[in-house]
């Protein structure tokens, strides 16, 4: 004879593949854990070289992303000089300004904590490697952030453009 289902695990979702009504005194399905926690960046917005800053519930940091130097320059081809690094953290400061984060912490005791987070449906970390004002920390980026580095590299964007943006145009 068949051994009789597990019990229901009371609350938290139950991962189905499809829409259905679900009677959870009946179901026997595993439910996953919902760990998602939710952040506001706490003006004024310091952000670390680490991709770290402070938020409503304390000091966060972006997993996969590893932030230039605030005072980074970059050379265009034609031999003039932009600040590229204060670029990139405008870019990472306009992302999380004013946006509630949904985030995920990453299992360890790191300090600040390590989290994977969404701005709106956007992952912060291969958003910024994807337009070029990250780069991709290898201990912590998953495959697609550093395939994103590798694109924006190949394409010269953000940090690794060649020329300043046409008139007219929206820089990445």
């Amino acid at each position: 004879p068949a051994a009789p289902p597990a019990p229901p695990q009371a609350g938290g979702p139950i991962w189905t593949p499809d829409l259905k009504r679900i009677d959870r005194s009946r179901d026997d399905r595993p439910r996953i854990a919902d760990d998602r926690r939710y952040f506001r960046a706490r003006p004024p917005i310091v952000v670390g070289l680490d991709g770290s800053f402070e938020t409503t519930e304390g000091r966060i940091r972006i997993a996969g992303l590893r932030l230039p130097e605030r005072s980074r320059g970059c050379t265009w081809e034609d031999g003039r000089r932009w600040s590229c690094g204060l670029r990139a953290h405008a870019a990472f400061t306009a992302m999380v300004s004013g946006v509630r984060l949904e985030c995920r912490p990453r299992p360890g005791d790191a300090v600040p904590p390590l989290v994977d987070c969404l701005s709106g449906m956007r992952p912060v970390a291969r958003t910024l490697v994807a337009q070029g004002w990250a780069e991709a920390d290898p201990a912590s980026a998953d495959p697609k952030t550093i395939q994103a580095e590798a694109k924006a590299r190949a394409e010269a964007v953000g940090l690794w453009s060649k020329a300043p943006p046409e008139p007219g145009s929206s820089a990445r």
